[in-house]
């Protein structure tokens, strides 16, 4: 459920900023609830029943929170993303990358996909070239420290 509704979410946020219909930015609301669904008290994205957390869903993840705070300018969306890239570097980075994935038995696992590695170092890029242009104090919530 979750890896679907990230990419419907991405797509609809970039629609709505290529077109400004709000039928699209509409239809964000209902697909981030569901989202909001499968979140954990960690604010991390549990795709899965298990307790393995994947690189590939939480870089998504971010992704798609990024792309919905360009379309809005809501920095509820900015500060959610930014707690998803702490949470990452906090459970899968390490030995200078990320993991591919994480569990609660066995902590990061010793082997790494180039992909999932750049899709979460673009995110932190993003963020971190947001940040470096505007306020970082009136844009990141108290407490939160991307990087």
């Amino acid at each position: 459920m979750g890896l679907p509704n990230l990419t419907v979410l991405s797509a609809l946020s970039k629609a709505y900023t290529s077109t400004s219909n709000t039928e699209y930015i509409e239809r964000t609301e209902t697909v981030k609830y569901s989202l909001d669904k499968l979140k954990r008290k960690n604010g991390c994205i549990n795709q899965e029943e298990e307790e393995i957390l994947y690189l590939s869903i939480q870089a998504l993840a971010t992704m798609a929170l990024l792309d919905l705070f360009k379309a809005t300018g809501e920095k509820k969306h900015l500060n959610e993303a930014c707690r998803n890239i702490d949470f990452t570097i906090k459970k899968f980075y390490g030995n200078s990358v990320f993991c591919h994935h994480w569990s609660k038995k066995r902590g990061k696992t010793g082997w790494y996909c180039v992909g999932c590695n750049f899709y979460e170092l673009h995110n932190t890029l993003i963020v971190i070239d947001f940040l470096t242009k505007n306020s970082t104090s009136s844009f990141i919530s108290r407490g939160t420290t991307p990087l």
